[in-house]
């Protein structure tokens, strides 16, 4: 299954999910759509040709929204 990968190098995963509700968020900022499945949210984005999603950053463990450089 392709997943999108960040410049960074991270990709949406299990640790994308947002730590208060346990949903993935995917979208460009204030445009989120909510998920619940990591696949559903994958294939919302390969169907909308939608390339960002949040996950926390690596130094604060903030939530930030991050874009698809590439799908592998």
């Amino acid at each position: 299954m392709l997943k999108p990968y960040a410049k960074d190098g991270n990709t949406l995963d299990e640790n994308c999910r947002y730590k208060r509700d346990g949903l993935f968020r995917i979208g460009p900022k204030g445009q989120h759509v909510k998920f619940s499945d990591l696949d559903e949210a994958l294939a919302y984005m390969r169907k909308n040709n939608v390339n960002h999603w949040r996950r926390p950053s690596a130094t604060s463990g903030a939530p930030g929204v991050v874009v698809a450089v590439r799908w592998a």
